[in-house]
């Protein structure tokens, strides 16, 4: 059964019933990393963002648009063996590669994945891990007025990483030398958000900041895959220059 939407705004009373989707706060973007004792630092996981919501023993997950995801990744159904009931948690989807690392392509391998014989193959092939970062209900009460850190706090005492969920590990202050051991990994770099922030749904605030790693190459264009109605160019095929010729990129 689809999930019904209604929007949910920041001055919603403390005791209530669970709403039935919530839109995820986004970071704005900064163009340095910085130390600051004021800040949580986390890895930008570049994945699927999420929200989920444990109610009557089920787990509904739905997308940054609000789109219905609860059948096309049935590996976040782990959560209600370890979540209080009646919770929202935010978090993302990814798939990681053999090294711990998230696999951009795998992953969108199973955003493409909608029938349930593709969704079952894709399950074996690319299991996602559901990475939550932020606890916004627990026990039917609102959480979004109460500060970050109280609110992550209140998440690793409730959730614990098993099962396909992992529970990220902040780091408090060092902005600078997180943002080198991301780049070092490969990752796509890093959120900073302030201790002190409420929740607010659906906005993109200054509270939540956002750096990017810096990735340059040079790809020489192979070919392409054409598109369809307004659409000419689907996708580019490009190579990487080795040792006297191309090898195909992504």
């Amino acid at each position: 059964m689809p999930l019904r939407v209604r929007p949910v705004e920041l001055d919603l009373p403390f005791d209530r019933t669970l709403p039935d989707q919530i839109r995820p706060m986004l970071p704005m973007p900064a163009a340095t990393p910085f130390d600051s004792p004021e800040y949580a630092f986390e890895v930008a996981w570049n994945g699927v963002r999420a929200m989920a919501a444990l109610e009557g023993g089920r787990v509904s997950l739905w997308g940054r648009n609000l789109t219905d995801l609860t059948n096309r990744y049935p590996e976040v159904e782990s959560l209600k063996e370890m979540t209080p009931a009646d919770s929202i948690v935010d978090g993302e989807l990814i798939v990681t590669d053999v090294d711990g690392r998230p696999d951009p392509l795998a992953l969108q391998e199973r955003e493409h994945a909608t029938t349930s014989a593709a969704i079952a193959r894709a399950i074996a092939d690319h299991p996602v891990t559901y990475v939550v970062y932020d606890l916004l209900y627990a026990r039917g009460r609102s959480l979004m007025r109460e500060p970050l850190h109280r609110r992550q706090g209140r998440l690793r005492e409730s959730i614990r990483s098993a099962n396909r969920i992992y529970v990220a590990d902040p780091v408090v202050a060092e902005g600078f030398a997180f943002f080198d051991a991301a780049q070092e990994k490969g990752l796509a770099g890093v959120i900073a958000k302030r201790l002190d922030s409420p929740y607010r749904p659906g906005q993109r605030h200054p509270d939540w900041l956002e750096v990017r790693s810096a990735r340059q190459q040079d790809f020489a264009v192979l070919g392409f895959i054409p598109g369809s109605g307004s659409r000419r160019i689907e996708a580019l095929v490009v190579g990487i220059y080795e040792t006297g010729g191309y090898l195909p990129s992504g």
